[in-house]
């Protein structure tokens, strides 16, 4: 019996060969995470797999995400493409005490990423002194 309902593959997928059992078709939508993944690179190979199987993605996000992970979420989303239904993160310090940047990636009126502040070399991200410290 088919319900006509979109299964979200959250937890059951989190490498390229979940995918691989996954019946290919528009029934299902991956959701993609930097962190679930292991990182941007394999979170654009499971985005690229779940798009050549026709499936929906939502880029997802954990509690805590600091804007880095919110930075290259957003790369994420690029490469989705058409095939993008949902973008989940950007929660800064609404969900953290203090950031891991100087400016804190956030979603503001109407749930738009505020991206302004994005520089445009590398993340385009300044760490705060305190994360630069700890990296020494």
């Amino acid at each position: 019996m088919r319900t006509r309902l979109k299964i979200v593959l959250d937890e059951s997928a989190t490498r390229l060969a979940d995918l691989a059992r996954v019946e290919a078709g528009a029934d299902y939508i991956l959701n993609a995470r930097v962190s679930k993944h292991g990182g941007l690179l394999r979170s654009l190979a499971m985005i690229r797999a779940a798009r050549a199987r026709g499936f929906g993605v939502i880029v997802g996000a954990q509690v805590g995400e600091t804007s880095i992970l919110a930075r290259a979420a957003l790369v994420a989303a690029r490469a989705a493409g058409d095939a993008l239904v949902a973008f989940e993160g950007a929660y800064g310090v609404r969900l953290l005490h203090r950031d891991a940047t100087t400016v804190s990636l956030g979603f503001g009126f109407g749930g738009h990423v505020t991206t302004e502040a994005i520089g445009s070399v590398g993340s385009g991200l300044t760490p705060t002194d305190e994360v630069q410290q700890g990296c020494r």
